[in-house]
């Protein structure tokens, strides 16, 4: 979940006010991460906005799809990394790096078709840009067997590609969405990425000094969350697991909560559990045929967290069957 924070922080002070009340600076490992990040963004704000990347003196080579580096069995020719670039191009079945800048042929990875080979020459950040767009990502290679593939083709594009930038949480993944000219080996000073809040979402290095708003990732600690447990009765056939009769009754408690004056900022929600159900049945042994229901068996915490108030909605009893979902209750502390 992302946070956006409207007030602006050095890069540092961000990561510090992120990791005290969510969990870090944004990390974003998709795509559809940076849609997500776009919009949580308030409307009308149109400058850049930290995330969680900042620059590392260490290069090392990974993959577009930034879901590794480069394996043990890569496909260098000999002599290669040559330090010509800080991209990846496949020639007659090895790798060699070059300029970033230079246009030429590239391969894409699309899930459904696999490799797909374009003709159009591109930079490669262009053709990354493409390859986003219309499929998955550059190709990533991971065996001799797919780099057969490609062993006679003319020199190609591929998704390897020189990173110094690592996530303010130290994940191992090595997504980037970049402007065509970022990052800057010139720009030594600028060490910190932020992302661009207009339509194009990308990112470029900056000062970390620079005061800017910023995302943070994670649930807010200042709100505070209760688990409820609510025991329910009835007689013969019970559908209890109906989401409209969930609605209905979720709705009852809502009001019961207000006719005593707690109704504050509380969200109420009911809390599925692994088998995709609210209300579970518990079955006691007892001399009669009573049929007793819980929601959850084997837990040793309590099953319900009283409001501050110490008040909840009572709720009917029978002599058979009772049935017990957990609701969860969010509220902003202090």
């Amino acid at each position: 979940m992302y946070q956006f924070m409207n007030q602006s922080m050095t890069w540092l002070d961000a990561q510090r006010y992120c990791r005290a009340r969510f969990t870090d600076l944004a990390v974003v490992m998709t795509m559809n991460d940076v849609r997500r990040l776009v919009t949580t963004v308030d409307p009308g704000y149109n400058g850049s906005v930290w995330i969680g990347l900042r620059a590392v003196g260490v290069g090392r080579w990974v993959w577009s799809m930034g879901d590794s580096t480069i394996s043990q069995d890569s496909m260098w020719n000999p002599g290669e990394p040559s330090g010509d670039g800080e991209c990846v191009r496949s020639f007659n079945g090895s790798w060699y790096d070059e300029s970033c800048s230079t246009v030429l042929p590239f391969v894409c990875f699309n899930d459904s078709t696999g490799f797909v080979i374009n003709n159009t020459a591109m930079t490669w950040r262009d053709a990354q840009s493409y390859c986003r767009q219309q499929h998955t990502d550059l190709a990533s290679i991971s065996s001799p067997e797919q780099q057969n593939l490609l062993s006679n083709e003319s020199s190609l594009w591929i998704g390897l590609f020189l990173d110094s930038w690592v996530w303010s949480n130290q994940w191992s993944y090595f997504f980037r969405y970049w402007e065509a000219d970022q990052p800057s080996l010139s720009l030594v000073s600028s060490n910190c990425a932020g992302m661009s809040a207009t339509d194009s979402r990308k990112w470029a290095q900056y000062s970390c000094d620079l005061k800017q708003p910023f995302i943070c990732y994670g649930d807010d600690k200042l709100i505070k969350k209760q688990i409820v447990r609510v025991k329910l009765s009835c007689n013969g056939k019970c559908t209890l697991n109906d989401p409209s009769l969930q609605t209905t009754i979720l709705n009852e408690i809502i009001k019961k909560l207000k006719s005593m004056g707690l109704e504050s900022d509380r969200k109420l929600s009911w809390r599925k559990e692994q088998d995709g159900d609210v209300f579970h049945q518990e079955r006691k042994s007892r001399a009669s045929s009573n049929t007793v229901c819980n929601s959850v068996t084997g837990r040793n915490e309590p099953l319900l967290n009283v409001p501050p108030q110490g008040a909840y909605p009572e709720t009917p009893q029978t002599d058979n069957k009772q049935w017990e979902p957990l609701m969860q209750q969010s509220q902003p502390s202090g």
